[in-house]
């Protein structure tokens, strides 16, 4: 077997060196993708625990629970005190809502997670309680959700 000169041994290594550097960027494009998924899998756990933390106050809670079905019907036949504990209460909800749109905006959200809740907050949006809460708060949020939810789901609802 004949003996490789050091030219050659030098051709021989670029090219092992090239595809060592190929096989690592091909796992390190799998470890980013599966990275992301494992985040978006953690932020829909985030969401499904803040919801069901709120479902179990609404639960566990009488007055809250008074208050909050008071409040998404006949919101200014309440308190002070009690549109406080109302518009405190929404705050991560809408939050939630106006996440998963700016997320799903940016591609950090699947289709499938935005249709699965998007429902749920287009089916709240009009009550009234919602709609004072909007109306007063709405603005604190992200410009982009603000212009979706005046422009888009507003005008959809039936007064």
């Amino acid at each position: 077997m004949p003996r490789l000169s050091l030219p050659e041994w030098a051709n021989v290594a670029e090219i092992v060196a090239s595809v060592v550097i190929i096989v690592s960027l091909a796992y390190v494009g799998w470890e980013i993708n599966h990275n992301t998924r494992a985040l978006q899998y953690e932020s829909h756990q985030n969401i499904l625990a803040l919801l069901n933390e709120q479902q179990l106050a609404l639960t566990t809670d009488a007055n809250l629970h008074r208050v909050f079905m008071k409040a998404e019907k006949t919101p200014f036949e309440l308190t002070d005190e009690e549109w406080s504990l109302f518009a405190q209460f929404l705050y991560p909800r809408i939050g939630v809502w106006e996440y998963l749109y700016v997320a799903r905006r940016e591609d950090a959200v699947t289709d499938t997670v935005w249709n699965a809740y998007e429902p749920y907050f287009l089916s709240i949006i009009c009550q009234p309680g919602y709609r004072r809460w909007w109306d007063e708060f709405g603005n604190s949020n992200a410009p982009e959700f603000i212009e979706y939810v005046e422009a888009e789901v507003l005008p959809a609802c039936v007064s």
